[in-house]
């Protein structure tokens, strides 16, 4: 399950999905800039301590490195690159 608020002035959003917190920044269009040419061009995802699994800024800085979280960013993916932009995501 994904839960997440979106902050309209600046394209991020903020949440959390199968334990990790997350944070993306994400755009109306696909980009160049984006992960496989999607709407999200940061994205960073946190374990429980806060230590970073995942962190992608228009460019792969860390990739995922189990199943685990692999599953979680594929989620992501899914959700934040197919749904308009809302205020609030539950999914």
């Amino acid at each position: 399950m994904i839960q997440a608020t979106f902050h309209e002035a600046d394209y991020w959003c903020k949440g959390s999905i199968d334990g990790f917190t997350f944070e993306a920044q994400r755009f109306d269009i696909g980009s160049k800039y984006g992960i496989e040419g999607g709407r999200i061009s940061r994205l960073v995802l946190r374990d429980k301590f806060g230590a970073v699994v995942l962190d992608y800024d228009r460019g792969w800085e860390v990739k995922p490195q189990s199943d685990k979280v692999s599953n979680a960013y594929l989620e992501l993916l899914r959700v934040l690159n197919n749904n308009s932009r809302k205020k609030d995501l539950t999914k």
